[in-house]
């Protein structure tokens, strides 16, 4: 069995590259729009706990709370 061993390491990797750059411009967006690095610690939480309530009947819940956490995180990290 031949395994393309390039092919496959260069998909993950442009499958990690397009991930990161959805959250730096949903970071971006959020932070120009919103002003999202200026909000409090409990709006923050709220903002999270509504999120996740979206979630209920989301096909990959798992996946979308991880993206929150990577913007959230980026938001945050500045």
């Amino acid at each position: 069995e031949a395994a393309d061993w390039h092919g496959q390491q260069r998909a993950q990797r442009e499958r990690i590259e397009f991930y990161d750059k959805r959250v730096g411009e949903a970071a971006e967006r959020l932070l120009s729009e919103f002003k999202a690095g200026e909000l409090s610690a409990d709006l923050s939480q709220q903002f999270k706990l509504h999120y996740v309530g979206l979630l209920i009947n989301h096909h990959q819940p798992e996946l979308a709370e991880t993206f929150f956490n990577s913007v959230t995180t980026k938001i945050l990290h500045r």
